[in-house]
């Protein structure tokens, strides 16, 4: 790793690491690169269910909520069209939230109204309230 750097990397400057792991679901396929690395749901009612996942994905967690809910047969079909906080605004709204807020707070320049607005959406005024 400390090719990449101008001075090395020691061991003492490191505060924090991370390692992310996908498992995968054994379905059967012939190989590791061959089994799916779509989630997998399984009910469990041998005893009080349990709904074991396996897999998914933060790019699908709302498909794999639904999924949830629709293997619990409970209601949960409605967040595919949901926007999350924040955004709900037309795809091209951006810009003027963001020239809306440099209006409204004059220590903005471009770059500090954008920001917010690509984080927040329109919560952004929630966030910088009275400043």
């Amino acid at each position: 790793m400390s090719d990449y750097f101008r001075e090395p990397v020691r061991r003492e400057d490191i505060v924090w690491r991370f390692s992310g792991v996908r498992p995968l679901c054994d379905d059967g396929a012939s190989s590791a690169t061959e089994a799916t690395r779509d989630y997998v749901l399984s009910l469990d009612h041998n005893g009080p269910p349990l709904l074991n996942v396996f897999g998914g994905k933060i790019t699908t967690y709302r498909r794999l909520a639904e999924g949830v809910m629709d293997k619990m047969g409970l209601p949960g079909a409605w967040t595919a069209g949901a926007p999350l906080p924040g955004g709900d605004f037309t795809w091209d709204g951006a810009a003027a939230l963001a020239e809306g807020l440099r209006k409204d707070y004059a220590f903005l320049d471009d770059a500090w109204a954008a920001r917010p607005v690509r984080l927040y959406g329109t919560e952004a005024r929630n966030l910088l309230g009275t400043a």
